[in-house]
């Protein structure tokens, strides 16, 4: 496996644990997630099996959801995919 590949599958990873951790804290299923975070149970899927990441465009408007636990997970990706973020802050 080459390095660049390697990098991407960490944040992947991370993420791909992030997402499930949140859906198992809160005890829903992936269509109910689907449901609150305004996309298709495939998108879950897809997230949780690491075959994609939330986009950004998706992460910003999560960031501002009525539910917290949404917004907290919407925060916790976006420092995933861009560990500096957090360092300027």
């Amino acid at each position: 496996m080459n390095d660049s590949r390697a990098t991407t599958d960490q944040p992947n990873a991370a993420i791909r644990t992030a997402v499930l951790v949140a859906r198992n804290k809160r005890g829903i299923r992936q269509q109910d997630m689907a449901d609150e975070l305004a996309v298709s149970r495939v998108t879950i899927i897809n997230w949780e099996t690491g075959r994609s990441v939330p986009s950004l465009e998706i992460l910003q408007g999560l960031r501002y959801h009525k539910a917290q636990w949404v917004s907290d997970l919407a925060e916790t990706i976006l420092a995933i995919m861009f560990p500096a973020r957090e360092a300027t802050r």
